[in-house]
């Protein structure tokens, strides 16, 4: 069995992993480049491989740096099968028409701007409901034989749907951790490793260096809240569509259930943040919420359909919370919030999740105080705070423990971080145990187990 690292490498987006196995070649993962604009040049470079010759994807889950270049490999030939949990499929459905939106409009932006550089879009809404036709459901923890080949997925926390991939051939067998979720998730229930002999390991390295913060979260709110309602000011947060966003949700529920003094209006303004909030609703039990406090959590906030009640909102006397997309303040919503609210000294922004370099949200994290998001300028005075105890991902902890739930001989990968983070946690996981044969993946080199 060969492996090759075409995305994931030196970076956390991009995951991208062609498997040659003695039945064939498979791909893991095909997401979309995101971050610097070197990053998203890379979106648009020739496939390292014929997608055609493809005989099927697993996609471990739907964020879009895992799933965001399946309609490009569906446009340019592949017409396989797509595996992933039915979850994964349904909340692919609202990320990649969202893409294919996206994709539209910034190409549009391009030609406007390039006129004799003009090119189209990645690909279109038409390729994304040839790529949803592909998708086939998988449940956990279930085996299943396709060319000579048996894979299942097991839970891998982090977010709805999420799995790790374990994929056997007739001779080897290989884990992919997918991203790999926290044992104290507000949402998720704790990654479920698969109980098998395998000969090697394929491990996220997001977090690979550090610990998350184990400070109080729902205490950190209470004071933020306390702060709002004494000055009558807004929290605005910037929040991903995908899990961060049902996360904070369930947070505030509970405070507000704890201490009403505390409670004030909660506004989702993100049509994006309201569908995928349905989806949550309708899985609940595969996560820490039942049907029942589904339905209280998810109910609990007004969701501002549509964007003249958006922009209204802005003028409203606060306390007040706005939570809206996008995650890394790139467009959405959130660019009209921030443009009406963000020059007063007594609001705060609150960031609450990763935010990669050169982005707005990184600006603004950094203490810029004028911010150009989609050509419009923003002037920061309000109050900046940083909520870093809300990732999705395992820390060094919890990569660790998942390494080690293994023999000492299994070959170890790390790809899906940044370089300087997983050359640390390679150092780290060698001090813990010095036979261990680890490897930082790099771009386009093939593997053999």
């Amino acid at each position: 069995m060969n492996i090759t690292f075409f995305g994931a490498v030196e970076t956390v987006t991009g995951s991208q992993t062609l498997v040659e196995t003695t039945s064939g070649t498979y791909l893991v993962d095909c997401g979309l480049f995101q971050g610097t604009e070197s990053d998203t040049k890379r979106n648009r470079h020739p496939f390292g491989y014929d997608p055609k010759k493809l005989k099927a994807v697993f996609l471990t889950h739907s964020h879009i740096d895992h799933s965001g270049l399946l309609p490009r490999l569906v446009s340019e030939g592949f017409n396989g099968p797509i595996y992933a949990t039915k979850a994964t499929r349904e909340l692919c459905q609202i990320l990649l028409e969202d893409s294919a939106s996206l994709q539209k409009s910034e190409t549009k932006r391009w030609n406007d701007k390039n006129p004799k550089q003009s090119r189209r879009p990645l690909y279109t809404q038409e390729d994304v409901e040839k790529t949803l036709q592909l998708f086939r459901s998988c449940v956990f923890d279930e085996d299943i034989h396709l060319n000579g080949i048996t894979f299942k997925f097991t839970p891998a926390g982090h977010i709805l749907g999420a799995a790790s991939l374990l994929l056997k051939d007739q001779k080897q067998s290989i884990l992919f951790s997918g991203d790999y979720g926290r044992k104290d998730d507000i949402l998720m229930f704790p990654p479920s490793p698969p109980t098998t002999d395998i000969d090697a390991i394929i491990v996220e390295g997001t977090y690979g260096d550090r610990l998350h913060p184990d400070d109080d979260v729902k205490e950190i709110l209470r004071e933020i809240l306390k702060e709002i309602i004494q000055e009558k000011s807004v929290l605005v947060i910037p929040a991903f569509a995908v899990a961060r966003s049902q996360a904070l949700m369930c947070l505030f529920y509970e405070i507000f259930e704890q201490d009403p003094k505390l409670e004030v209006p909660m506004m989702m303004s993100s049509p994006m943040i309201e569908k995928v909030t349905a989806i949550y609703e309708k899985f609940a039990g595969e996560y820490r919420l039942d049907q029942k406090n589904a339905k209280k959590v998810f109910n609990s906030p007004r969701f501002l359909k549509w964007k003249k009640e958006s922009e209204n909102i802005n003028r409203r006397q606060g306390p007040m919370i706005i939570i809206s997309a996008s995650g890394m303040v790139t467009g959405g919503r959130v660019v009209h919030h921030l443009k009406a609210l963000a020059d007063d000294s007594k609001n705060i922004i609150l960031i609450s999740g990763y935010q990669g370099e050169e982005t707005p949200g990184r600006k603004i994290l950094d203490g810029e105080k004028r911010v150009y998001i989609d050509g419009q300028k923003i002037d920061i005075q309000a109050k900046i705070k940083n909520l870093s105890h809300l990732s999705a991902h395992g820390d060094r902890s919890d990569l660790a423990e998942l390494i080690h739930y293994y023999p000492e001989n299994v070959k170890v990968f790390l790809q899906h971080g940044e370089q300087k983070t997983l050359n640390n946690f390679k150092e780290y996981l060698q001090e813990l145990r010095p036979g261990q044969d680890v490897t930082v993946a790099e771009h386009a080199k093939t593997y053999s187990l």
